[in-house]
C-alpha cells in the first residue's frame, strides 16, 4: 500500500512544552494550592497529596499524566475532554500513592537478606537502564543526580518487597489455562487469509480523467501480458509502484481489512493460482493474484498455551498487587488535593 507524506507539524520540543504547561494548569486548577513546608529542595512545590505525611509533587504527577496521554494517543484518542483529563489525572496520582505506599513498605525492612538483595536489584536495574539507552544517552552511573539514584532505589524496593510477598513466585495451574482456553476459544479465532501478490500502477488522490485512463490502460496491458503467460514477480518489479515490488508484489498472507475494500473483495473471492482483472482503490489499479488460500480456524490449546499462562499470571500479579496495596492502605493516612 501506499504510504503518503504527512504535513510537518509543529516542533516537537515546542508541543511537549506546551503539552506539560497544559497539563500543569489543568492540575492547578483541579487542587487546592499546597505548598511543602519545609526543605529548600522542597521549597514552593506544590503538594499534590500526603502518603503517612510524605509528600507527593506536582512535578511528579505531570509526566506521568503526559506519558498515560501519549499511550492513549496512539490507541486512537485525539481529543480529551474535562471529564477524561480528570480521569487521567486521578489514575496517575492514584498510581503515585500507591507506588510510595510500597516504598514505604519495604523501606520498614532492616532484615540483612532484604537490605542485601534490594541493593543487588539496583544494580541490576541501573547496569539494565544504561546498557539499552542509546549513545547520546548514555552517562557513568556515578554522576546520576540524587533524584535519579531515589527513583532507581525506589524501584528496586518495590521490586524486591513484592518478590518478598510472593508476587514473582505465582503459577498458573494447567487446569486454568484449560478453563480459560475453553471459555474464550472464539476470541481465538483467526481469520480466513490468503497468500497473495499484487502489481499497483498508482495514482494520486486528485488524479484527473486523463490521468485515470492512462493508469487504466497501463493495467490493462499489463493483465494481458500476464494472460499471454508473463512473469507476475517480473512484471511486478518493472511496473508496480509499491513497496512490494522489489519482491515481486508479494504481500505475504493477508486478512480481511489489511487492504482496501475493493481490494479485499476480489482478493477473497479468487480461487489459489487465478488473477484479477485491474480492480480501482483510493491507491490506484491493483492486478492481484492469489496462491493460497487458509479458511478461518480456532487455533489448539498448545498454540495459545504459553500466550494464556503469561496473560493470567500478569492477571493474577494484579490481583495480589491490589490485595497488598488493600491491606497497606487500611493503616495509611492518604490525603489527595485532587478535587
Amino acid at each position: 500500500m501506499i504510504h503518503f507524506c504527512k504535513v510537518p507539524r509543529m516542533n516537537a520540543l515546542v508541543k511537549n512544552a506546551l503539552g506539560v504547561m497544559t497539563v500543569i494548569m489543568a492540575v492547578s486548577l483541579m487542587i487546592g494550592i499546597v505548598t511543602a513546608e519545609s526543605g529548600p529542595e522542597k521549597a514552593g512545590k506544590t503538594v499534590v497529596a500526603k502518603v503517612n505525611g510524605t509528600d507527593i509533587y506536582l512535578d511528579e504527577l505531570v509526566p506521568m499524566v503526559e506519558m498515560a496521554k501519549a499511550r492513549y494517543r496512539k490507541s486512537g484518542y485525539r481529543a480529551f475532554t474535562p471529564d477524561f483529563e480528570t480521569k487521567i489525572l486521578r489514575q496517575e496520582l492514584d498510581g503515585l500513592i500507591d507506588k510510595e505506599l510500597l516504598v514505604q513498605a519495604a523501606a520498614g525492612i532492616h532484615e540483612k537478606e532484604f537490605v542485601e538483595k534490594v541493593e543487588l536489584r539496583m544494580k541490576t536495574i541501573t547496569q539494565a537502564r544504561f546498557q539499552n539507552a542509546t549513545t547520546a544517552e548514555k552517562v557513568n552511573p556515578a554522576s546520576l543526580s540524587p533524584q535519579h539514584l531515589e527513583s532507581l532505589r525506589n524501584d528496586a524496593l518495590v521490586e524486591e518487597y513484592l518478590d518478598k510477598r510472593g508476587v514473582a513466585g505465582l503459577q498458573v495451574p494447567e487446569n486454568d489455562v484449560q478453563e480459560f482456553y475453553e471459555k474464550n476459544k472464539k476470541s481465538f479465532t483467526e481469520p480466513e487469509k490468503v497468500k497473495a501478490s499484487h502489481i499497483l500502477i498508482g495514482l494520486s488522490r486528485n488524479a484527473n480523467g486523463d490521468e485515470v485512463e492512462k493508469a487504466r490502460t497501463k493495467a490493462l496491458q499489463i493483465s494481458n501480458e500476464l494472460k499471454n503467460g508473463g512473469d507476475f514477480a517480473e512484471l511486478a518489479k518493472k511496473n508496480s509502484i509499491c513497496a512490494t515490488a522489489a519482491n515481486g508484489g508479494d504481500l505475504g498472507y493477508i486478512q480481511p481489512g489489511f487492504m482496501p475494500k475493493d481490494f479485499n473483495t476480489v482478493a477473497f473471492a479468487l480461487k489459489p493460482g487465478e488473477t484479477s482483472e485491474p480492480v480501482r482503490t483510493q491507491h490506484g489499479f491493483h492486478i492481484i493474484r492469489v496462491y493460497e488460500k487458509q479458511p478461518a480456524r480456532v487455533p489448539e490449546l498448545a498454540e495459545v498455551k504459553d500466550t494464556i499462562s503469561k496473560y493470567l499470571i500478569n492477571a493474577y500479579k494484579r490481583k495480589k498487587i491490589d490485595e497488598i496495596l488493600a491491606e497497606l492502605k487500611k493503616k495509611a493516612q492518604i490525603e489527595s488535593h485532587i478535587n
